[in-house]
């Protein structure tokens, strides 16, 4: 009621004013009108703003968590393939390290063969030789 009131008080010392005051008044109610119109789109605009913020955050956190994940997979994937050829690599060495012992053994074997047969040739040389002075001996009287 008592807005009502001021509103008429505020019309009639409205029409009291001259003309060109009037028409001032008229001009900045219309232009509070269009700043207020300006307002509400702008608020508007904030409010949509704000939830397109929203999306791209949620949809930023959607496609971090993806990438996240993804890597984390891939990097257990790369852990466990180093594992496999820790294990083949440790077994191929272990292998290889058979390998050389019994290399070696053969090496031993073989070496220990030789020096029997050149014990032998040494011997049966001796053998011969003896016989072949004897029978150069035995051919000479």
């Amino acid at each position: 009621m008592r807005k009502q009131q001021q509103e008429e008080s505020e019309e009639d010392q409205a029409s009291l004013l001259p003309i060109k005051n009037h028409i001032k008044r008229i001009e900045v109610d219309e232009m509070l009108v269009l700043l207020n119109n300006d307002l509400v789109n702008d608020a508007k605009d904030i409010d949509k703003n704000r939830q397109d913020i929203r999306s791209l955050g949620e949809a930023q956190n959607k496609e971090r968590t993806e990438l996240h994940n993804s890597l984390l997979d891939h990097c257990h994937k790369i852990v466990t393939d180093m594992r496999e050829l820790n294990q083949q690599s440790k077994s191929e060495t272990y292998n290889l390290k058979q390998q050389l012992s019994c290399l070696n053994q053969d090496k031993i074997r073989l070496q220990q063969n030789l020096i029997v047969l050149e014990n032998k040739v040494i011997e049966t040389d001796k053998d011969i030789g003896f016989k072949r002075r004897n029978q150069q001996l035995n051919k000479k009287k």
